[in-house]
């Protein structure tokens, strides 16, 4: 038969290539968003999951082999070789973004970071995969929208400002992830900077306060005339 005839590479060989063959999903996801032939934000947060989900799986498998037992995320930081491919797409974005991995609801110090954009990384000084996210997100309402996405399943949105001479104001929304990592939920935690937005709110409302008072003065005179013309004026043509 034509497969017993068909030479086969060596264990190590295969293992090697393991990492990289799991990728081809969301390389293939990423080449249809670049052609318009899918949507850019799902295809690109697809991509996301199932990549970093088949790295994760692999490196679980190698530290079996190895015969060390744990989470990927106690594991030291990765180095740029290893990174997947669609890294350094996701480090273009302007945004922050990240995915969440956390087994235990009641484990508060559980949730940690599967994955960071460079984005991310400078803004919370996020050292390495694995860290709390406590260490870098501590608003309440953030932390309660990441719990939903991942233990209930719902999308939200947290509104926060960041400290600090130039304060931010930022705009947080939590979404579930359908896959799976071992025994770990994943949601994604995107973050969009809405202080110009919110400054120029500020600044169309106070021109509109303003306004309003300055039309006020000009306006109670009108009136204030009309209605001495309307009343004992009326038939006084002195008073007009």
């Amino acid at each position: 038969m034509l497969l017993a005839n068909t030479p086969q590479g060596s264990p190590a060989r295969a293992d090697a290539s393991a990492p990289w063959s799991l990728l081809i999903g969301p390389g293939a996801l990423l080449a249809l968003a670049a052609l318009g032939l899918a949507e850019p934000m799902p295809a690109v947060l697809a991509a996301l999951a199932v990549g970093g989900a088949g790295v994760f799986l692999n490196r679980r498998k190698e530290a079996r082999t190895a015969g060390v037992e744990g989470s990927i995320l106690a594991q030291p930081p990765v180095t740029a070789a290893e990174q997947p491919p669609f890294a350094a797409i996701l480090d273009q974005l302007p945004d922050p973004l990240m995915v969440i991995a956390a087994e235990e609801a009641d484990d508060l110090t559980g949730r940690r970071f599967l994955f960071a954009n460079a984005t991310a990384r400078e803004l919370f000084k996020i050292q390495h995969k694995g860290a709390l996210l406590v260490t870098a997100v501590r608003h309440p309402r953030v932390l309660e929208a990441v719990d939903e996405a991942l233990f209930g399943g719902i999308e939200g949105v947290a509104e926060f400002e960041t400290g600090g001479v130039q304060g931010r104001t930022w705009l947080a929304s939590a979404r579930p992830l359908k896959e799976t990592v071992g025994r770990s939920r994943l949601a994604l935690l995107a973050l969009r900077d809405e202080t110009d937005a919110r400054r120029s709110e500020r600044t169309r409302a106070d021109f509109l306060a303003n306004a309003s008072h300055e039309l006020r003065t000009p306006l109670a005179s009108l009136s204030g005339f009309i209605e001495t013309l309307r009343g004992h004026a009326k038939d006084d043509p002195g008073a007009r």
